[in-house]
């Protein structure tokens, strides 16, 4: 049996928490499987529709939003066997092919309670299981001294009680230049919280759980609690601008023993047998949901959903649209107007990529993008410069077009 892992880079900027989960992995082979790097095989995340190599089995413990022809039904070739260890899925809506697909590859891991209730939903055999991230190994317990405010907003940093500015460092785990190594970065990112960190400040999940996982305490900052969070705050507060200012003290070391010591074997007995159903589902399943229940917001969808209640009033009317980059919440948007404005009509499907039909819409090359509708959503960061760039030459009007926000 050969076994593979991810590569994850972006075409924009690069989120280096994507490549921690792949790190994961890594570890997990070669502490559980003596497996090197060389003995692993390594597939870029844009290539699995179409890879042609050694038939192997993938470990996919990500949020994939990006979009692929037949939706999940046509995301992985036929030399691939996915094993959902961590899945994160922010739609709650399946095709018939794609349900046909989840329930091929039972049992289904999930990340996040949203994505957990949607496979129940279907009937899909489903756990909840976490991030991948939280089997990383305690560090050595010691006296550490730096502050780090990973991605942390300017106005949040200013709103800290003063004990939490002192050896404070700011950093982030988003990078634009494209030829750095994106998770060799990770790796060292990870070491230096390791080999400094007192305390990390972030309001980012692939910074908060690994630093849990390593002993490291953390202080999560949110002002909208993601539906990604859906789980992990049964162990950690998470904190807004407004209750910052009632931090007394440095949070205590968390124990997250008894669910690293599940998913971890949990995850070895799932790559050596992917179908069959073990235990330790059942118990972090029951972990996880047994949790005070908050309000979880679909962050991503948010400034489409706000910008068609500011702009789409008139629910009947038969408003034009049309999408710049096919992804997620491409679909996302598609389905909420066939329910909520049932007259709205999609007009055309741009993306600089991907060639296929979108809801029976040939996709055209972004170059073709027409003013000629009453709104443009666009979907991804990749072609947000493009769109400015339009904006200012006046081929498209700022008003129309609605971006998307990466709410950290």
């Amino acid at each position: 049996m050969y076994y593979a892992n991810m590569l994850f880079s972006s075409r924009g900027v690069q989120n280096l928490g994507d490549n921690v989960q792949l790190i994961a992995l890594d570890k997990i082979y070669k502490d559980r499987f003596n497996l090197s790097e060389k003995e692993i095989c390594y597939i870029n995340k844009n290539d699995l529709a179409t890879y042609d190599g050694k038939e192997v089995v993938l470990p996919v413990s990500l949020a994939m939003v990006d979009y692929s022809e037949n939706g999940w039904a046509g995301r992985f070739s036929e030399k691939i066997t996915p094993v959902f260890l961590g899945l994160s899925i922010a739609k709650d809506f399946f095709t018939d092919q794609e349900v046909a697909f989840f329930k091929k590859h039972e049992p289904v891991g999930c990340r996040d309670e949203r994505t957990y209730r949607t496979m129940c939903k279907y009937n899909i055999a489903a756990y909840l299981a976490g991030c991948i991230t939280l089997t990383f190994p305690d560090r050595e317990q010691k006296e550490y001294k730096k502050v780090y405010a990973v991605d942390l907003a300017a106005e949040d940093i200013e709103k800290l009680p003063e004990f939490l500015k002192e050896n404070l460092e700011v950093t982030s785990h988003f990078i634009t230049d494209l030829s750095v190594d994106p998770k060799k970065k990770m790796q060292e990112q990870y070491d230096m919280y390791i080999n400094n960190a007192k305390c990390v400040i972030t309001p980012l999940l692939h910074c908060s759980v690994p630093c849990l996982a390593a002993g490291i305490p953390v202080i999560c900052v949110k002002n909208i609690l993601s539906y990604r969070f859906a789980w992990i705050d049964k162990l950690l507060k998470i904190y807004t601008s407004d209750t910052l200012s009632s931090i007394k003290g440095f949070p205590e070391k968390v124990d997250i023993e008894y669910p690293r010591k599940l998913l971890t074997e949990l995850t070895v007995k799932r790559l050596k047998s992917p179908f069959e159903t073990f235990p330790e589902m059942q118990l972090l399943t029951s972990f996880w949901l047994d949790r005070e229940q908050k309000k979880y917001e679909i962050d991503p969808f948010l400034p489409y959903l706000r910008f068609m209640e500011n702009n789409m009033k008139d629910k009947n009317a038969p408003y034009t649209y049309s999408i710049w980059g096919v992804t997620q919440m491409s679909e996302m948007i598609v389905e909420y107007c066939k329910k909520n404005y049932p007259n709205a009509r999609l007009k055309d499907v741009y993306d600089k990529y991907k060639r296929f039909d979108f809801y029976g819409i040939k996709t055209k090359s972004s170059e073709y993008v027409s003013n000629d509708v009453d709104f443009i959503f666009v979907t991804s960061n990749g072609p947000e410069k493009d769109a400015r760039d339009m904006i200012a030459k006046n081929i498209i009007s700022e008003s129309k077009v609605c971006f998307i926000k990466l709410y950290k």
